[in-house]
């Protein structure tokens, strides 16, 4: 709202978001929270740990390697973390039907794309591609 408010007025910007403008000024002017800056640090150690495993562990391997490097922090606060930084672990692997559901989705690459190794399939082709859903017209 900040950066559009030369443009239009601030109370039709909260009408249309369901706002009070009082509301809006009131969140403008508050100081941070005594948590926000150990979450910021926090989610920082979160998307490092994550980025190593290649967007593989989850919350319980994240905790566990919280816990193992000495940092005393709780399992729902790592999730909500990773739900804030719109993190999930994950992995392609078959299920019991031996489809691959998460790989079988529409995702923004091709796995032509991807470098196939001499005479074989591309390995972990859906890892790092961003997913499309058919519902959100692309985006």
């Amino acid at each position: 709202m900040k950066a559009n408010q030369a443009t239009y007025p601030v109370r039709r910007m909260c009408g249309l978001l369901g706002v009070s403008p009082s509301g809006y000024y009131a969140w403008l002017n508050r100081l941070s929270s005594v948590k926000e800056p150990a979450d910021r640090a926090l989610r920082d150690r979160i998307t490092d740990i994550h980025s190593q495993s290649r967007g593989a562990y989850g919350t319980p391997r994240i905790h566990a390697e919280l816990a193992t490097a000495g940092v005393s922090v709780g399992r729902k606060r790592v999730a909500r973390l990773m739900r804030q930084a719109r993190m999930h672990g994950g992995s392609c692997r078959r299920s019991r039907s031996g489809r691959n559901r998460r790989c079988e989705r529409h995702w923004l690459n091709d796995t032509a794309m991807v470098p196939r190794p001499p005479g074989g399939r591309p390995r972990n082709a859906c890892r790092g591609l961003q997913r499309i859903s058919p519902h959100s017209g692309g985006r």
